[in-house]
């Protein structure tokens, strides 16, 4: 996705392809959520839905077969995707060790680093403070709320009316402010949370009332809610909305960051390594966290 696009549309193929990568997730989030819904406590997931992602991932081959090689690739201006010479491999070694020298390679790895390491931090945010089908709901809320803002996102990238170094600056600030904004605010949460277990969920689960007049009713719903303040949504509201507001920037981060690769060159095989050396730093910071 570096080299594909043209330049001026760099930023809504990135998004056309981040929306893609989370079309995915929602057909998974859906399948989640159905075999889990009615799970309000805390624990794993339903052994199921490993099995059927399972059979889904063992299809990859398949659908990796079907996808057409460069030389038939098309601009919407008819003209063709950028390509290069084969090397050989002792050659591509050395061209990578030359680049990997480079201080814009390296000036990349933080934010390539940070932009997967939140995963598995709120990952396992998610799992010691929500409930089972909470957190089957977020992996189908994360993507449907994903998928509209990275097309924004890559249309806004592409505005001409601004310096490319303009836009760099806006897209990263777009990311960067809520992020750290919904960090502290999750701190906050960890402090509410203290060292007492919580499993929030989003519907308030009714019991069986013995009484029918009004006042005991109030009384006892006022009990209730003190007894299992977890169980309440606007709790459950309150807790997530900062963890879906970084996933959903996540990506916002991804995308900007690859918009910006895409500058470096316009060469192929220089953006392919550019491209694969982003993609390592993001695996580090994923197995780190």
């Amino acid at each position: 996705m570096l080299s594909y696009p043209n330049q001026n549309d760099r930023g809504l193929f990135l998004g056309i392809w981040s929306a893609m990568r989370n079309t995915g997730s929602i057909v998974g989030g859906s399948i989640n959520f159905y075999t889990n819904y009615k799970r309000s406590s805390a624990g794993g997931i339903a052994w199921s839905t490993y099995l059927i992602f399972v059979g889904f991932e063992c299809t990859g081959v398949i659908w990796g077969l079907m996808l057409s090689p460069t030389s038939k690739v098309r601009h919407r201006d008819g003209s063709r995707a950028a390509t290069s010479t084969d090397i050989s491999w002792a050659e591509e070694f050395k061209a990578l060790w030359k680049h990997m020298q480079n201080r814009k390679t390296w000036l990349m790895f933080f934010p390539a680093f940070y932009s997967f390491f939140y995963g598995g931090t709120l990952g396992t945010y998610l799992a010691l403070h929500f409930s089972v089908r909470a957190r089957a709901l977020s992996s189908l809320i994360t993507p449907t709320v994903t998928i509209p803002m990275v097309i924004l996102y890559g249309r806004l990238m592409d505005q001409q009316r601004w310096s490319q170094m303009h836009r760099a600056w806006i897209g990263v600030l777009i990311w960067l402010i809520p992020q750290v904004g919904c960090f502290i605010w999750i701190g906050i949460e960890y402090s509410k949370f203290g060292t007492e277990k919580a499993a929030l969920d989003y519907v308030l689960n009714f019991v069986t009332l013995p009484w029918y007049h009004v006042r005991c009713l109030m009384n006892w719903w006022i009990q209730y809610w003190l007894q299992y303040p977890h169980s309440h949504t606007s709790r459950w509201a309150e807790a997530y909305l900062p963890y879906i507001l970084i996933f959903s920037t996540g990506y916002l981060t991804q995308l900007s960051l690859y918009w910006i690769l895409g500058t470096f060159s316009t060469d192929v095989k220089s953006s392919a390594r550019t491209g694969g050396l982003f993609r390592a730093f993001e695996t580090l910071g994923q197995a780190v966290s």
